[in-house]
């Protein structure tokens, strides 16, 4: 089970994903569902 911390930067990452992907499907992402936007995201900030 991860540290606590990890879950709260988790749920840091997962809030702002979930804003971006709102921010996302405004722009009409049809093809793409709030989930895969959302490991998108994850990916993003997991890569700087």
């Amino acid at each position: 089970m991860p540290p606590l911390r990890r879950w709260r930067k988790a749920i840091k990452i997962y809030t702002s994903g979930r804003k971006a992907s709102l921010f996302f499907l405004s722009f009409g992402h049809a093809d793409t569902t709030p989930v895969d936007l959302l490991f998108q995201s994850l990916n993003q900030v997991s890569e700087k």
